[in-house]
């Protein structure tokens, strides 16, 4: 209580409200190699044909995008919600050109399906998403860093 600089009782409310809220979410289940292909072929579609629309039909309506660029490449500088602006932001990264176009490196990760995104020039991201129990995306997670991504090896796993 004194760390959070609230009473007691105030603290307790906090923590129940907190349980209460995780109860209520809906699960979320980890993504296959096959849902990660999805929606890189739905990027790729958006970018080619300039509308979300397809994309944002494969997300949930609650779709949560958390990036981390380390201040050093574009990421979203808070977490984005809902279709249309994490659809948008999706297109945005891809439109991006990249020499000898963009390479993707399907691998393990946290129990689930990642993909290594990265060009010639190197690695450019590591995604992972979370999926609701009807197979749309509820949530993605996109690590740009580079501080973090030269911890990766080529096969996704932690370098020595």
């Amino acid at each position: 209580a004194a760390t959070l600089g609230r009473s007691p009782a105030a603290v307790r409310k906090l923590a129940s409200r907190a349980r209460q809220a995780v109860k209520e979410r809906p699960p979320r289940f980890l993504a296959s190699q096959t849902d990660i292909e999805r929606l890189l072929i739905a990027i790729g579609q958006a970018v080619e044909t300039e509308t979300i629309d397809g994309l944002a039909a494969m997300l949930t309506e609650d779709i949560e995008l958390v990036s981390d660029g380390g201040g050093k490449v574009v990421a979203a500088l808070r977490m984005l919600s809902g279709p249309p602006e994490v659809a948008a932001f999706l297109m945005h990264i891809a439109r991006k050109p990249r020499a000898g176009g963009w390479h993707f490196t399907p691998v393990q990760a946290n129990g689930g399906a990642g993909v290594l995104i990265g060009s010639e020039a190197g690695l450019d991201s590591f995604m992972a998403v979370d999926l609701d129990s009807g197979g749309r995306i509820a949530g993605i997670y996109l690590i740009r860093n580079p501080d973090k991504l030269v911890r990766v090896s080529a096969n996704g796993t932690p370098a020595a």
